[in-house]
């Protein structure tokens, strides 16, 4: 029998002290019981699958369309490749776009794989970028130890060069450009534009050289003024682009674009250490190819010239990343640089009905340019037989509580009649603010709901907590803070008496934690739940303060997990709802610890100013990834349920120029010429 062992640390959510720099254990757990027959991924492949499963050698396209399993074929591929003999595991490397993808992929390739041949290579393209550049950083004249900017480090660092930098002496070359008030929007186009330029594969000298072009076919003709200011536009930009590439150069540091773009350099300008790195991998595989943009494909068109082989999985109907630079054209440079390629569409849809699917390709042929015209397929999905049942309803409504009302009565209906569980309801939204109504009228019937939240990592309540705790140990003074510590759970301060503090604080200007304290030596006339209560606070804070001195913040931060039993909870979630709690409190201490690695000295004093800086400059993370309940009603934003099914699903406030959105326009746009 098979040895189907996988390492894994023994932690749950990421949250382990391995996470704050202790040493954390790592056990082998098998990924399916003894006595089990071994998972076979290749079988059960229809034949569509199979072609592109054991397609030998040369450039492959799968046009895969929505639920015919592209991350499937994908991933039995590499098994077929490991199994069969054509390839090393080391020689294959497979990039997709998230680390959850990443994380999914690898743990399916696995199980399916004896052990000792599953070390294929699978990352994402950033991740793929980063590894690449920290091995190669010498002959790209760079230190391995370059650190990643977030995008709002990225603001930080534009904004403090706005007027120059006494550390390296550059300033942005700004003057029609140079912002009059608040910088931050201003400077956070300016990123735009740059990123833009690197997802397009266009450095700062074929930028340059483009509006030197501009300058010279200037001439006298009588629209001679238009095209002089069209020049000094783009000579201005791209002038300020150059100046923030050698910017970061000074500093020491890099962004996400110069991960691919360095990487690129590397592959361009160093024969030798590019030979070496395309030796590496003979396979190279593309997960949803549709998103990817010109240097993600320049990058893999690169490192498979010598063997050419090349597969990409995408459907160009799923494209949904066009704002950060997605595009579809790739699709016509694929064929083009492969004109010998093999091309396998999959239609046959295991996930939705006939009717369903019949209706999402009325819609969708509306698109123009479609791969199912340029390449002369039959794009047209194949599902379930059409049966009794509605596959696609309209629901229309006069107002948006009528609609709730409405979704809410057929849910509790149709939970009755065919006996389904909540789980398998959905509702989708355009973004957060739309789930209220429909939050509330399914509240009013005691159905329960699971509902993600804020989408954004500092909005979440489990966050606010521990931003609060962090805040009120490095800033005594802030009532603001020590007051959220004071109502959450953990201390739960009566309400009379803490309304009594509050206003003793604000009529003697006495801060709050000095009320506090007074109520804990039992100075005034409070209750003893109140004076209990204080005495916990004070007493934490003081420790807490102490510690604050000699850890790190993250280390901090776990300890006050470990001592106030957030942790166990975490560890050992009783709910959904604790789950994403913990993921989302793992990603924050992920966050916490690598904008700790950017100050001079990692201690909550300095840190708090710092996280207020990165929030000023835009840091806004999204929160961890949504997990669906299999007790509750599903509510979530439609970007969200990417990949997620359902049993019945509504997609709700579907208005005019709400879904979909109107198409928002850069205030910088990149010349269609580059």
């Amino acid at each position: 029998m098979r040895s189907a062992w996988r390492k894994t640390e023994n932690r749950t959510h990421g949250l382990s002290p391995s996470a704050v720099g202790a040493p954390s254990a790592v056990t082998e757990q098998l990924t399916f019981r003894l006595g089990e027959p071994r998972p076979d991924i290749l079988q059960g492949l229809v034949p569509e699958q199979r072609i592109a499963v054991e397609h030998g050698t040369g450039p492959l396209l799968v046009v895969a369309g929505a639920g015919t399993g592209k991350t499937h074929v994908l991933t039995a591929r590499i098994v077929h490749l490991i199994t069969s003999g054509a390839a090393k595991p080391h020689e294959i490397l497979a990039v997709t776009f998230t680390e959850r993808a990443a994380a999914e992929m690898q743990e399916r390739v696995d199980i399916n794989t004896p052990i000792g041949l599953n070390d294929a290579v699978i990352r994402t393209f950033h991740g793929f970028g980063d590894e690449v550049f920290r091995e190669f950083a010498l002959e790209l004249g760079r230190s391995g130890e370059l650190r990643v900017l977030s995008p709002a480090e990225q603001v930080i660092l534009v904004r403090e060069h706005l007027y120059g930098c006494a550390q390296c002496e550059i300033a942005l070359p700004l003057k029609r450009y140079r912002p009059a008030g608040d910088p931050l929007q201003h400077v956070r186009a300016l990123l735009d534009l740059f990123g833009r330029a690197r997802d397009e594969d266009v450095s700062p000298e074929a930028y340059q050289s483009y509006a030197r072009s501009l300058r010279d076919a200037v001439g006298d003709s009588l629209d001679a003024d238009v095209k002089a200011d069209e020049a000094a536009s783009h000579e201005e930009l791209a002038a300020t682009y150059d100046a923030y590439t050698r910017m970061k150069d000074r500093h020491g540091v890099v962004d996400f674009g110069d991960q691919i773009a360095l990487t690129l350099k590397l592959l361009r300008e160093h024969p030798a250490a590019a030979a070496r790195l395309r030796a590496r991998f003979r396979y190279i595989l593309v997960d949803e190819f549709q998103d990817t943009n010109d240097a993600q494909f320049e990058l893999v068109r690169l490192l498979a010239e010598p063997h050419r082989n090349i597969t990409v999985v995408g459907d160009d109907d799923q494209s949904i990343f066009a704002w950060r630079g997605g595009t579809l054209r790739n699709f016509d440079r694929f064929r083009e640089s492969y004109p010998d390629h093999t091309t396998v569409p999959l239609i046959e849809n295991r996930r939705s009905g006939q009717g369903l699917l019949d209706a999402a390709y009325r819609l969708i042929t509306k698109n123009p340019e479609r791969l199912e015209a340029s390449l002369g397929i039959d794009k047209r999905l194949r599902g379930r037989p059409v049966g009794d049942e509605v596959d696609v309803d309209h629901i229309q409504k006069v107002t948006g509580v009528e609609e709730a009302e409405a979704v809410a009565d057929l849910i509790a209906r149709e939970a009755v009649r065919r006996q389904r569980r909540f789980g398998d309801f959905a509702i989708l939204v355009r973004n957060n603010a739309d789930a209220t109504p429909f939050l509330h009228a399914l509240a009013q019937r005691q159905i329960p709901t699971h509902f993600s939240g804020g989408g954004q990592l500092y909005e979440r309540p489990e966050i606010r907590l521990l931003i609060s705790f962090l805040s009120a140990v490095a800033l005594p003074s802030d009532s603001r803070h020590v007051y959220n510590l004071a109502v959450s759970p953990l201390y739960g301060f009566p309400a009379d008496d803490l309304a009594r503090a509050m206003e003793g604080s604000g009529r003697r200007q006495k801060p709050l934690r000095e009320v506090f304290e007074e109520i804990a030596a039992e100075k005034t006339g409070a209750g003893e739940d109140a004076v209990a209560s204080a005495k916990r606070l004070v007493e934490d804070l003081a420790h807490y303060a102490a510690r604050a001195a000699d850890l790190a913040t993250a280390a901090l931060l776990f300890e006050f997990l470990d001592r106030s039993k957030l942790l166990a909870r975490y560890l050992d979630p009783d709910s959904t709802l604790v789950e994403e709690q913990a993921r989302n409190v793992a990603k924050f201490l992920r966050l916490v610890q690598s904008a700790g690695r950017a100050l001079a000295t990692d201690r909550a004093s300095f840190f708090v100013p710092h996280l207020e800086l990165l929030r000023e400059a835009g840091d806004d993370p999204v929160a961890a990834d949504f997990e669906t309940s299999r007790e509750q009603v599903n509510v979530l934003s439609v970007h969200k349920a990417k990949g997620l099914e359902f049993g019945m699903v509504f997609l709700v406030h579907a208005t005019d120029e709400r879904l979909p959105g109107q198409a928002r326009l850069d205030p910088f746009r990149l010349p269609d010429a580059l």
